[in-house]
């Protein structure tokens, strides 16, 4: 297995002593008894997920592009193990093995450095998207729907777009999972037509779409019966990105079978004739997380062969800090709001409380975690009708909806007991809860 990484990744070595001369470890040998290593694991059920040669290939093949990723030797193997997958136990056995087969350095991620900055590009005169000696083609067509939406430029925005970024550079197809309300959609527009200058095919699934859905449709036009083309085969004809939102909602997740020879051979069979993939078609799907992780978003498994073709990318939510900065991103006039209200720190205090219900679903048992559009609309609330100020908790219970009496009683719990990221009471009694209300 090692041989076969030397063949697939032949300059690894070479690109990063040019990034750190002393680098002196055989790599593909260390990666193929790490791979060993976690295969073993999952025979003896430590983990949920085979550990495959295609994963082995994408790490070599990331590094060997971007040496420099070796200081974050955890983006390059979590992007090509289905991550979504691991609870944090299985997580930290992870950890724990690739530190005894790698090293403690190969244990680091992007997340810990707090100074990132996406790279300058440059259009060349073939419209060719360039960052150093990579180039991405363009298309003469620009994206043809409204300007989307500005991702806030967080630290952890920006970590997503450069994973993105190296992920297409590498001509990988990319699957995102994350909760609800994490952005991922507003990331991945906003990345490929904002940033790139894409153009791109965007397909929208629900419980109810089968493989013809996916690919084309029998529709009757001019007295006979003709297939139109769907969103994801028009994108590989037309040599563009296909987008497709919501991939774990379909009852039957035999549908993205039907797409496996787009990703590994680049054609699909219609009844109408044979659709090749042009240069520039890449695939992207968005999804919550797999039920079997996180039950209270019920969508259907991806089955194995098909999310295997992907680089898996996990997105979270922000920082309490970085919720901050993106409702001010949002809504420039939320701190003199504010300030009318003699409160200029109940923002702070909301997004920490909203941290808090997050860390408390997984501790203390409550049913859901709050999503990002439950603080989005009660600072939204707080702008258009400050004077609601003081029923705040009940517009805060309308936005996170789906809770019995017995939950409500759960999170005011944990609201009242509450810490901020320093340990200070948060105090949202005096804040959050009108006065007239008394908490028993």
């Amino acid at each position: 297995e090692a041989q076969l990484l030397r063949e697939v990744a032949p300059n690894l070595i070479k690109n990063i002593k040019r990034i750190d001369s002393n680098f002196d470890i055989d790599l593909y040998l260390r990666l193929a008894y790490l791979a060993k290593e976690l295969r073993e694991a999952r025979r003896q059920g430590k983990l949920p997920l085979d550990f495959t040669y295609r994963c082995l290939k994408r790490i070599v093949r990331h590094l060997e592009m971007f040496p420099e990723d070796i200081a974050y030797f955890m983006d390059a193997f979590t992007s090509s193990y289905n991550v979504a997958y691991l609870n944090p136990d299985a997580y930290s056995y992870i950890k724990t093995i690739i530190s005894a087969k790698l090293g403690p350095a190969f244990t680091h991620s992007m997340a810990e450095d707090r100074d990132l900055t996406l790279p300058i590009p440059r259009i060349t005169k073939n419209n060719e998207f360039a960052i150093g000696d990579i180039k991405i083609k363009r298309q003469d067509n620009s994206w043809r729907g409204p300007k989307p939406k500005k991702a806030v430029p967080s630290q952890t925005n920006i970590r997503y777009k450069l994973m993105l970024l190296k992920k297409v550079l590498l001509g990988e197809h990319i699957l995102i999972y994350g909760p609800t309300g994490t952005a991922k959609t507003t990331i991945i527009l906003d990345f490929l037509i904002n940033d790139l200058g894409l153009d791109l095919e965007l397909q929208q699934v629900t419980f109810h779409t089968d493989s013809f859905d996916l690919l084309a449709e029998m529709i009757f036009k001019e007295m006979r019966v003709q297939w139109e083309l769907q969103p994801v085969v028009e994108a590989m004809e037309r040599g563009v990105p296909g987008f497709v939102d919501e991939m774990d909602k379909p009852k039957n997740q035999g549908v993205f079978s039907g797409i496996n020879n787009i990703l590994e051979y680049g054609w699909v069979s219609l009844p109408d004739g044979i659709h090749y993939r042009k240069d520039g078609f890449f695939f992207i799907g968005a999804a919550n997380p797999p039920s079997v992780v996180r039950p209270e978003y019920g969508g259907s498994e991806l089955s194995g062969e098909v999310f295997d073709r992907f680089s898996v990318l996990y997105f979270y939510y922000l920082t309490p800090q970085e919720e901050q900065e993106r409702m001010r991103f949002e809504f420039p006039q939320i701190d003199k709001v504010l300030e009318k209200l003699e409160t200029p720190d109940l923002l702070t205090r909301i997004t920490e409380a909203i941290g808090i219900l997050r860390d408390a679903n997984e501790k203390d048992g409550l049913p859901s975690q709050p999503p990002a559009r439950t603080l989005e609309r009660i600072i939204e609330l707080l702008v258009r009708c400050p004077q609601e100020a003081d029923s705040l908790i009940e517009r805060f219970f309308e936005a996170y909806a789906g809770l019995t009496e017995r939950d409500r009683q759960k999170v005011l719990e944990v609201l009242l007991k509450g810490k901020d990221s320093q340990g200070n009471d948060i105090a949202l009694d005096k804040v959050f809860l009108p006065q007239e209300l008394e908490f028993n």
